[in-house]
């Protein structure tokens, strides 16, 4: 299986060949190129579109995914539109970004298409990262509405976190009551010049301590295309990022992240850029 991902925004073009050291499964061939309709500022550039394409099959035939990227007259994200191609049914996608005046973080997140229900995201905001996001869902079954989960994140010392969501019981009429969970992670980030470098979260669930993950990443100095389409929660945990958003300032060149009862992934990244760089 090979894997072609088309990135437009007239500025880069990026091909990269990751590898899982941990577990090999398939090397996907990935070559990136875009277009930023002339908007281009100094912190980074703005992605309009992805075209994932399976390189084993023949021209016409080879489009699995085409993600595009919109943006309002302030550069802020209000759309996206993820076209999926499901064993040659296309499935269409739509996430909705709505505003407060002129903030440049999205108040909230609605996400709808062809074959779910739609669901909205409330954010509210600490130091410009998330630290409450609460997720409602709008079952078309019995107009349905019920809280999926509400998220919080919290400064508890020592550079230190707790990330916790919290599902309360399903409430959906015509299904039976589910029950309530608890996951959480205490976790704690170090990030330099927008990059995260390093990381541990302690993960737990109901209570009750499950495992340790450990991560790092290595990045180049270019500008990363996917800065404008990512966001963080407070502690700049990466739960928050959409598509496939680093969320970073640069472009990472190698990340790893370790379990303690798994054991370690790893993938490596190189890019090669044209001369506007």
């Amino acid at each position: 299986f090979a894997l072609k991902i088309l990135i437009i925004m007239r500025t880069l073009s990026v091909a990269f060949i990751v590898v899982s050291a941990f577990v090999f499964i398939s090397s996907c061939q990935k070559e990136i190129s875009w277009e930023t309709n002339g908007r281009l500022n100094s912190d980074s550039t703005f992605l309009s579109k992805i075209i994932y394409l399976d390189t084993t099959l023949p021209v016409g035939q080879d489009t699995l995914n085409v993600i595009l990227y919109e943006y309002d007259a302030q550069d802020r994200l209000i759309k996206i539109t993820e076209d999926i191609n499901d064993n040659g049914v296309i499935d269409t996608y739509y996430t909705y970004f709505r505003y407060t005046g002129n903030d440049t973080l999205p108040l909230s997140m609605k996400n709808t298409g062809s074959f779910y229900d739609s669901s909205i995201n409330y954010y509210q905001y600490s130091n410009g990262l998330i630290a409450y996001d609460s997720l409602v869902n709008y079952a078309g079954i019995n107009n349905g509405v019920s809280t999926e989960k509400v998220i919080s994140v919290m400064p508890i010392g020592s550079g230190r976190f707790l990330y916790k969501e919290v599902r309360p019981p399903h409430t959906i009429p015509g299904f039976p009551t589910g029950s309530g969970s608890v996951d959480s992670t205490i976790f704690s980030r170090s990030v330099a010049n927008g990059n995260l470098i390093d990381g541990i979260d302690s993960l737990w669930s109901d209570g009750t301590y499950v495992d340790k993950k450990v991560i790092h990443f290595n990045f180049d100095q270019k500008k990363s295309p996917f800065k404008k389409v990512s966001f963080w929660y407070s502690g700049y945990y990466t739960e928050a990022s959409l598509g496939i958003a680093w969320g970073v300032g640069n472009n990472p060149v190698f990340a790893s992240e370790t379990w303690g009862g798994i054991g370690q992934f790893t993938t490596s990244i190189s890019y090669d850029y044209n001369a506007d760089g």
